[in-house]
């Protein structure tokens, strides 16, 4: 692409989003569509066509409209009409025989849904769009240029290229605009210039059209499963002779035959646009565009994909990786901190880090051992790193770790208080094992820095500390006394060596170093702790909102936050600290003492996920975030409109007969869509349920959404005996079932959640009576919890993965159970409980890490979207 194209394409995207957000004169546009409809009428009046004269003219046409007797201009009119006159259609459907709705609804009064408004912004739209498509067709369409690229092949591809057909292999450009296709047998894998990728079924073929709003692709036989990559701009497009799919960041399979198109969803949501209308799918679901073409199981729709062996090879290795990681130590808890001790007194901030350099040595010497042998990750390893980064890492990854030798076991970074306010530093401090050594690689990374960047580069490492501040913005580096000392502030610096000589510890006077030290005492790799209160005390004056933003959360009176890391028996234990000066109020407060959470009886020990909490008080709750924005536009504003339109007092009705106690859970088949149950505590459900019963009354008539009110409430089927109900919202489109029992109100996406909680209480086996469970739960002299949020992500994946395998219909092989086992083993559960207090909240975090230890703490999960593909080259199994 020339200069002048970039160029050309830029300009374009500018205008077109500068078009999209202006806003156009109200006045103008009105009149632009008043000119526009005076004129189709005329024109109609003109062909012996007599004016439409309001809502009854209109209407006296329906019946010419159903029998096709209209003139193409009139037809027009009459249905845009009813696209916005909701009784113009119910009287439409009611010469039909369609039952009238019982309430009216109340219109939009924003001009720019009226009719006229709407043709001249479609006249506008057409304008704008024919003129991009005069100056950019010619590099839009079909021919010249590549759109991607063949990743793999199985059996044979070709570029059909007129009369011939080309092969293709592997590591070819895919063309753009022409055709390729499989030929029997034969399965291929293309890679799309915005990184989607797409797997072609035998017999099959495409083509592929880059567009600056996103690729389209031309599926003229057989069938695609295509991962579109996630986009910022515009989505990705299949089309077949009889439907068009519109996605961004979604799963999901195409399928064109003599009979018609079959349109299957794995995961995301994709638009499906045909002859009989356009319909929105989600995951699991599925369309065909003919009757002749039946539904089938989505799992034989899929289960040509050689994407699943890759996906478990994938697992089978990493379960591998993580175990050989997890085997590397850590460095040992420490018990306290010599470097803390030597920090200003001013200190408002402090982080003590490990020194990993032996660990970081040691598992990257097992992690470039394992993807040596592992075909997958080695394979996504090579290809996402290549040779010259690989090199480069090496050395990197040696450089750290010998800088690290030469150090103690903690590093430090500190920031302190000003005198004039605001926040200094940072303040980097260790303890030196090698004086010497670390002052040689110091001098070479500053000199291979300043080399690199082809000009001096703001460090400087000082023989004494009385060279420090020579040159402004500096960070200045001293190695003395034991002691490696580094900030860009000169008192900082010289502060820290002065205590360390003189033995004078200021800082352990402050409350902040009481804190640090009662979490050293029990153990801590990674801490830090924050005097949050004192930063925002002595940071620049905040405005009237943003005062009012910290007091609507609580945490305008923060005190100290602290947090800390520690590793024991394969575990990693976390404790968090947040403390303040009065008792908590606003957001903060929601959150009850700990108190006993008898909702999670409806949760079976096998959840993937729980989230519950005992809440102080709904009602004020309420109050909170309605007060939330004060008189500005935003969220607070929008619940006041509602609430007030409304006209229930929700705060007596729906707030007021509720307990305070919740659970949410993943409980249950992730596939096809993930089976959820929640319970909400409920003393008074015949006030709520009246409450709620109005509220979607109100709601239903004063909003329509197509032919459906947006909120719709009704009474249905006992669920096991219990009463239950049917909540409808509209946008976005949801349905949700509830019931009540035993004093709590359950809410679930199918009838059949709702039976699987009830008998899960009813049976007395749930999470909280689990053995397991229980054993995770932190060790402390609290008998119960305030909130907890508790996962088990290693089983939800071999789960995920199980389930993938049942759904293509080849189960899994002994090797590959195994491999899921042990990922699951490897992630482990994780579980996080919070208690209230009135001055503080304490957090526990306990669980194994995802990856084990050691380097694997911070490693990418490997279990992404790069490691479902094929092996370059390689036949995909």
């Amino acid at each position: 692409m020339s200069h002048d194209d970039t160029d050309l394409d830029r300009t374009l995207d500018r205008a077109l989003e500068e078009i999209r957000l202006e806003e156009p004169d109200p006045r103008r546009l009105e009149a632009a569509a008043g000119r526009v409809l005076d004129r189709l009428r005329r024109e109609g009046a003109a062909g012996g066509e007599a004016p439409i004269d309001g809502c009854d003219g209109f209407r006296s046409l329906l019946t010419d409209l159903d029998a096709g007797r209209l003139s193409e201009e009139r037809r027009l009119l009459v249905e845009d009409h009813l696209r916005e006159c909701p009784r113009c259609r119910r009287a439409r459907r009611a010469g039909r025989g369609t039952p009238l709705p019982p309430h009216p609804r109340v219109r939009s009064r924003s001009g720019w849904r009226r009719p006229g408004l709407r043709i001249a912004a479609a006249a506008a739209v057409v304008a704008i769009a024919a003129l991009a498509a005069i100056r950019l067709g010619p590099r839009l369409g079909a021919g010249g240029g590549t759109a991607g690229r063949v990743t793999a092949v199985e059996g044979r591809l070709f570029e059909v290229a007129g009369a011939r057909l080309v092969p293709l292999e592997a590591g070819a450009a895919l063309p753009a605009g022409r055709p390729i296709r499989t030929a029997k047998g034969s399965g291929a894998l293309v890679t799309l210039g915005d990184g989607s990728r797409v797997e072609l079924r035998e017999r099959s073929e495409l083509a592929v059209e880059p567009g600056w709003t996103g690729p389209t692709l031309r599926l003229g036989r057989g069938a695609v499963l295509v991962a579109a990559a996630p986009r910022h701009r515009g989505h990705l497009t299949v089309r077949t002779p009889d439907c068009k799919v519109g996605v961004t960041g979604t799963l999901f399979s195409v399928s064109h035959g003599t009979k018609g198109s079959r349109v299957s969803v794995v995961q995301g949501e994709v638009r499906v646009r045909r002859a009989a209308g356009t319909a929105v799918l989600h995951g699991g679901d599925q369309l065909s565009t003919s009757e002749a073409v039946l539904p089938v199981p989505l799992a034989e729709e899929v289960a040509w994909s050689r994407f699943l062996d890759e996906r478990l090879a994938a697992l089978r290795d990493l379960a591998s990786l993580r175990r050989e990681l997890a085997a590397v130590p850590l460095p040992p808890a420490r018990r306290g901190s010599a470097l803390a001790e030597l920090l200003p007194e001013d200190t408002v901030a402090y982080a003590g880090l490990p020194n990993l350099s032996g660990t970081l040595r040691e598992s990257y010497a097992v992690l470039r051992k394992e993807l040596r042998s592992a075909g997958t990750l080695g394979g996504w390893w090579s290809e996402a790193i290549g040779p010259e980064r690989e090199r480069k890492l090496d050395e990197l990854v040696g450089r750290l770790a010998a800088f690290g030798e030469t150090l103690g076991d903690e590093i430090g970074i500190a920031l302190a208080a000003r005198a004039g306010g605001g926040v200094g530093g940072p303040l980097i401090l260790a303890e030196v094992r090698d004086a010497d050594a670390l002052r040689e690689r110091l001098a070479a990374e500053i000199e291979a820095l300043g080399a690199s960047a082809g000009a001096d580069v703001p460090i400087r490492l000082l023989d004494s500390p009385g060279e420090a501040g020579a040159r402004k913005g500096a960070l200045d580096v001293v190695v003395s006394d034991g002691l490696l000392v580094a900030s860009p502030e000169p008192d900082l610096l010289r502060g820290v060596l002065a205590a360390r000589k003189s033995g004078e510890r200021p800082f352990r006077d402050r409350p902040l170093w009481r804190r640090l030290q009662s979490f050293y005492a029990e153990g801590a790799e990674w801490i830090v702790a924050v005097d949050a209160g004192r930063i925002i005390r002595s940071g620049a004056e905040l405005d009237e909102g943003a005062r009012r933003a910290l007091a609507l959360l609580g945490i305008d009176r923060i005190e100290h936050a602290v947090a800390s890391r520690r590793h024991e028996g394969g575990a990693t234990f976390d404790r968090v600290l947040v403390t303040f000066d009065a008792p908590r109020h606003g957001v903060v407060s929601w959150l009850a003492p700990p108190a006993p959470i008898g909702s999670l009886r409806f949760v079976s020990p096998e959840a993937h996920l729980v989230v519950a909490a005992a809440l102080e008080d709904p009602e004020r709750m309420l109050d909170d975030l309605t007060a939330w924005g004060g008189g500005e536009p935003g969220p607070g504003a929008l619940a006041r409109t509602l609430l007030a339109a409304s006209g229930i007092d929700v705060a007596r009705e729906i707030a007021g007969p509720l307990g305070g106690e919740f659970t949410f859970a993943l409980d249950g088949p992730l596939l096809p869509a993930p089976a959820w149950i929640a319970a909400v505590e409920v003393y008074d459900p015949e006030t709520l349920i009246r409450a709620l019963e109005a509220l979607a009354d109100k709601l239903g008539r004063m909003v329509e959404i197509g032919d459906r009110r947006l909120v719709e409430f009704e009474r249905a089927e006992p669920v096991l005996g219990r009463p239950a109900f049917v909540l409808r919202i509209a946008a976005p489109r949801l349905d949700l079932d509830l019931a009540l029992t035993d004093g709590y109100l359950l809410v679930a996406p199918t009838r059949g959640g709702l039976e699987r909680a009830i008998r899960q209480e009813e049976s007395g086996i749930s999470l909280a009576d689990d053995p397991d469970f229980l054993a995770r739960l932190p060790r402390d002299r609290y008998a119960d919890v305030s909130a907890l949020v508790y996962h088990d992500l290693g089983r939800a994946l071999a789960s995920l993965a199980g389930s993938t395998a049942r759904r293509s219909g080849r189960p899994l092989t002994g090797e590959e159970r195994a491999a899921l086992d042990d990922l699951a083993r490897a992630a482990g559960p994780v579980l996080a409980v919070a208690y209230g207090f009135e001055d503080r909240i304490e957090i526990a975090i306990t669980g194994r890490s995802l990856f084990g230890a050691g380097l694997a703490d911070v490693l990418p999960d490997l279990t992404g979207a790069g490691l479902v593909r094929w092996r370059e080259g390689g036949d995909g199994r």
